[in-house]
């Protein structure tokens, strides 16, 4: 057994452990809160485990987080029969539906993240309107609400605050007091800890003992496809709404890609100019989301590591209907496109990891790091060296083993990069502009290199994958209005697409006319 010393090695693991602290570490382990952090989500993905009751789980998730803690409730057995539900559904028409299922059960757990300045998840937007309006009929109906936001920001959870306002005003009966994940501090930890006051309300004493999680049972079937399949067309309302990206954006040609810093700087920061169809329109000061891609040698290593074959094609059927993103596909373009392996490792993350190792040892060290008991040693060993999804795979646990199904279901999905657009879209119509600031460095604790996965693969484009986000960073909208420019953290972008607008303005073009102010 050649990982655990790998392990070791790495200050990961004691040598020489004895059997009584592998049986120990598996058992206190097994034990924690945290669960696997599935990536993909399905109403229907298991029946009905027990007679304890309903707790039912509602998500708002514009990057996937809340929808993975949705799917670790649904993953813990506390002797409830959890049914997971896509706030994406829940619409005018099947609101009473939804009410009347609210009431019957033990407990509705609303996952809400906030988006932008105090906005909703796309997927949440129409729960949001009908719980503002009070179209919602669900008095004593039980209730509970974890917001997911971000200190940085001024309307900091705001749609969690919304919903457990508005559902206690509705007359719905507030079983736990809000909980309120941090993104800026640690929202796993926010979590964790609010999940364990939840289950100290709601254990019903049947949670079932086990000696470590068991395989996540996928939510889609999973078949292989004839080489050079092509990806079926997918409609609006069958795409998994927190990775809709990946099919509604465009690919579009890079013109323009050139170096803005001298060589002496020791960094670059480019200059892209990217060719628009006449389908993809933007406002100035909009964003422009690109989808990343992996960087080619870190693809073909971690296909080596799990002995996955990167020509190999193909497609996934899901249960609920609603596809992560298209396929027919290459592995090679699901490691590439689709697939989150450098991000950071989340203690969940682990635990779900820990099922697929064929050494119990390797295992048993996972399932420590996932612990309560081992949070320091995560601290050390995984966070602070920034080990993600690779390089464990790669070089710390050699006994990770992963079919395709399984790497799909385990893993988290590659999430757009936002960049502010700085092109007037009066000036440049059928074209817009980025100014990307190349990340690279190396971790100061173990002299690893580490790249921005979206800047990296930008710095030598010429294509990439674009959608444009709308944003409320505007002008105003008279031409006369003085403007102030100031820079809080944005860069240069913002003010180089407002000053184009304004000169654009002033020498008439569309048809505005005005002056520079």
């Amino acid at each position: 057994m050649d990982s655990p010393a790998v392990l070791a090695g790495a200050g990961v693991v004691l040598l020489g452990v004895s059997y009584a602290l592998y049986s120990m570490s598996s058992s206190s382990s097994a034990s924690s809160p945290s669960a696997p952090a599935a990536k993909s989500t399905s109403s229907a993905a298991a029946p009905a485990k027990s007679t304890n009751g309903v707790i039912n789980v509602y998500f708002g998730s514009q990057t996937g987080t809340a929808e993975g803690f949705a799917d670790q409730i649904r993953a813990e057995d506390h002797g409830y029969d959890v049914k997971v539900h896509d706030l994406e559904d829940f619409d005018a028409d099947s609101a009473s539906e939804h009410a009347a299922g609210m009431k019957a059960a033990k407990l509705n757990l609303f996952l809400l993240a906030t988006y932008g300045e105090g906005e909703p998840t796309d997927n949440a937007a129409e729960f949001v309107r009908l719980l503002k309006a009070g179209e919602l009929d669900v008095a004593g109906a039980p209730f509970a609400v974890f917001g997911l936001g971000n200190t940085q920001y001024e309307h900091y959870n705001a749609m969690g605050k919304l919903a457990d306002g508005k559902l206690e005003k509705a007359g719905a009966e507030r079983k736990v007091p809000m909980g309120m994940g941090d993104d800026d501090k640690s929202m796993e930890e926010d979590w964790e800890a609010w999940k364990e006051k939840l289950w100290s309300a709601f254990s019903t004493g049947s949670a079932k003992a086990s000696k470590g999680p068991g395989k996540i049972k996928p939510t889609f079937d999973y078949k292989e496809a004839p080489a050079g399949s092509k990806p079926k067309s997918v409609p609006a309302d069958k795409r998994q709404p927190s990775t809709r990206f990946y099919f509604e954006a465009v690919e579009c040609e890079c013109k323009v890609n050139k170096e803005l810093r001298s060589p002496t700087d020791g960094g670059s920061t480019k200059h892209i100019e990217v060719s628009l169809p006449p389908s993809l329109k933007y406002n100035t000061a909009d964003n422009s989301a690109v989808l990343p891609r992996n960087d080619a040698a870190l693809v073909k290593s971690l296909a080596a590591s799990l002995d996955l074959d990167l020509s190999k094609t193909f497609e996934l059927a899901p249960h609920d209907g609603k596809h992560m993103f298209p396929t027919p596909c290459t592995v090679s373009d699901l490691l590439t496109k689709y697939t989150d392996i450098t991000g950071p490792l989340r203690r969940a993350d682990l635990k779900a990891l820990s099922a697929y190792c064929s050494d119990p040892l390797d295992s048993a060290v996972l399932l420590r790091l996932a612990s309560k008991e081992g949070k320091a040693e995560y601290l050390e060993k995984i966070e602070k060296p920034q080990v993600n999804f690779h390089h464990l795979a790669t070089s710390m646990v050699k006994s990770l083993s992963l079919t395709v199904p399984d790497f799909v279901a385990v893993t988290s999905r590659l999430q757009p990069r936002y960049y502010t657009i700085s092109s007037s879209s009066t000036k440049h119509p059928t074209a817009l502009h980025m100014t990307v600031s190349v990340i690279e460095g190396k971790n100061a604790l173990t002299g690893r290199p580490f790249a921005g996965v979206c800047s990296k693969h930008l710095q030598e484009a010429t294509k990439c994958d674009v959608f444009v986000k709308e944003s409320t960073f505007k002008l105003p909208e008279d031409n006369k209005t003085p403007v102030v420019m100031i820079g809080p953290g944005t860069g240069i972008a913002p003010m180089r697409a407002l000053l184009q607008e304004v000169r654009a303005q002033a020498s008439g073009a569309g048809g505005k006319g005005g002056g520079v102010r």
